[in-house]
């Protein structure tokens, strides 16, 4: 049965103070998981953020990772995180990595409002990958839902609600697509096919642009 091989590509997630549309919101961990093409674990990279200011309103985002702020003040700056981030993917094994995560358009507006990590450019999108393989009305799939179905531990990737064991998960969940042959059904009702060929005509990529208020919280 033929099966669909991969882009080599790194993983990227975030912890955050907030929502994107929370403009104090700011990015305070960082954990990455790079795959070859076989899906199979090769590196990874994670380190806290130092907020520029940690205040009241972060609060619930403490509670739900369970970062400490005291920990928190800490931590690397951004710039130092940066470099710490680039200095790790300048180990990877050589050949052209993608860059993705389980929300791009998250992140990616989160890590916009941080030094250097702005400059990570996504060249698709995890969620909608899966999405475009679920039926109508079941489309806007959380994270923790899918693991569910695909009946993962998320308790056996690390501690839950922190950016590198929210990479691993995902990095799994893309290794369980990558399983099923082509035209077959995933869970019985979610088709898997060939992964979505992001590289357009005239060489640029495409990356699937989801609203910036449909969190998946």
């Amino acid at each position: 049965m033929q099966e669909t091989q991969l882009t080599p590509c790194v993983i990227l997630d975030t912890e955050t103070t907030g929502l994107p549309n929370h403009p104090w919101a700011r990015v305070i961990e960082l954990g990455a998981v790079a795959l070859d093409h076989r899906g199979n674990e090769v590196s990874t990279f994670t380190s806290l953020v130092r907020p520029i200011n940690l205040d009241d309103r972060a609060t619930k985002a403490l509670e739900c990772n369970h970062l400490d702020p005291a920990e928190l003040r800490r931590a690397p700056s951004a710039a130092d995180v940066w470099a710490s981030f680039c200095a790790w993917g300048s180990q990877l094994p050589d050949g052209p990595y993608a860059t993705t995560a389980w929300r791009v358009n998250f992140d990616r507006r989160l890590m916009s409002y941080t030094p250097g990590l702005g400059l990570v450019n996504f060249d698709y999108c995890l969620w909608e990958m899966v999405k475009m393989r679920r039926p109508q009305g079941k489309r806007n799939v959380h994270l923790a839902q899918l693991c569910a179905e695909l009946g993962l531990d998320a308790d056996t990737y690390g501690t839950r609600h922190r950016a590198l064991t929210d990479a691993r998960l995902c990095g799994e969940v893309l290794r369980r697509l990558l399983s099923w042959p082509v035209n077959t059904h995933f869970m019985g009702t979610v088709e898997v096919a060939r992964l979505p060929n992001y590289a357009m005509k005239d060489g640029t990529v495409y990356t699937p642009s989801v609203p910036d208020d449909d969190i998946p919280f």
